[in-house]
């Protein structure tokens, strides 16, 4: 039996206090191994693996290292009932930046949900992306134009609607909503626009194309691809490593480490309708499957260098980036 608990929010704020909260409420319910997704768990990591109360629950940390991100990124030690993965989500937004420009699009936007590293990394992936392509078509310095901003929160904001809105105004073709719910506030820029022709929109982590939930009506068929990281594959893969070991143990592959996935591991790709059995989650026309599968070849030989760094902004000279937050 699976149950769903989110943290309680204090002030409109998520705090650590409160997400440990949440996991005390899981283990009293009687969760014996739990998911923790997100970088904002870090701290709470230290926190639960430390209390004998939790000593013989597993827990499984998405976009998280060990560092206690409350406590000036002090390192600390993994419990054996610990595993973390992080992701190289700068290769999936490549990838998206990639296709985008060999699509013919030549104005694009990012919108992310708060600054943390995997949304820092997907944005700086999709710079390099855009540019790599632009190099290769042999396109004029600042050739492409970005609009780049972070809403401050995974939700939709009116701020980020605005934005959205100014931008597809402006001419902008397809804005890559990379974080959260934040997606909300390019579809319902994209549902206000008069003429949507040639404005689409480029979704994170999962397939987001196959999720029916997705609001306004008629905004999901202008997807253009998706830029996925294997979240559930994660998860299915560590309830298999528990339960080889009799529910009670991680193999050590996983106790106490911490999983660095990408591409070479097929961790991070868009989506394709011969691996997602969705046939219409490939919104590209002039960018090929075939040259993706070429792409991801050449990434998979080492033949192409993306940086993960997300303390400063990527070196570019064919796109022209605009950042909107005051301390960009």
């Amino acid at each position: 039996m699976t149950k769903y608990y989110q943290p309680t929010a204090v002030g409109g704020d998520f705090t650590t206090t409160e997400r440990v909260a949440a996991i005390k409420a899981a283990a009293d319910w009687g969760a014996n191994f739990i998911v923790l997704p997100g970088y904002l768990f870090q701290p709470v990591v230290k926190q639960v693996q430390a209390n004998a109360k939790y000593k013989d629950i597993h827990f499984l940390a998405l976009d998280c290292v060990n560092q206690d991100s409350d406590n000036g990124y002090a390192e600390y030690t993994l419990q054996k009932n610990v595993s973390m993965t992080q992701y190289h989500e700068e290769q999936a937004g490549f990838m998206a930046g990639y296709g985008a420009v060999k699509e013919g699009l030549r104005n694009l936007g990012f919108i992310g949900g708060m600054a943390v590293p995997a949304v820092v990394r997907y944005g700086y992936g999709y710079i390099q992306g855009a540019e790599k392509a632009a190099t290769e078509l042999n396109l004029a310095d600042n050739a492409i134009k970005m609009q780049y901003y972070y809403a401050g929160a995974f939700a939709s904001t009116p701020e980020a609607t605005n934005y959205a809105t100014s931008w597809y105004n402006a001419g902008t073709e397809s804005i890559f909503a990379c974080g959260g719910a934040v997606y909300n506030s390019v579809t319902t820029a994209l549902s206000g626009l008069s003429n949507k022709t040639g404005k689409t929109w480029i979704g994170v982590d999962t397939n987001q194309h196959a999720d029916t939930s997705i609001r306004p009506e008629g905004t999901r068929e202008l997807l253009l691809t998706s830029a996925m990281k294997g979240l559930g594959e994660s998860i299915k893969s560590a309830l298999t490593d528990w339960k080889n070991n009799g529910y009670k143990n991680f193999s050590d592959k996983l106790a106490g480490k911490i999983e660095n996935l990408g591409i070479n591991e097929d961790a991070v790709a868009l989506p394709t309708p011969e691996v997602t059995g969705d046939a219409d989650c490939w919104g590209f026309k002039n960018f090929t499957i075939d040259n993706y599968k070429t792409l991801v070849s050449q990434m998979k030989a080492g033949n192409i260098t993306i940086s993960a760094a997300t303390d400063a902004k990527p070196t570019v000279k064919k796109v022209q980036v605009t950042y909107n937050n005051p301390d960009n």
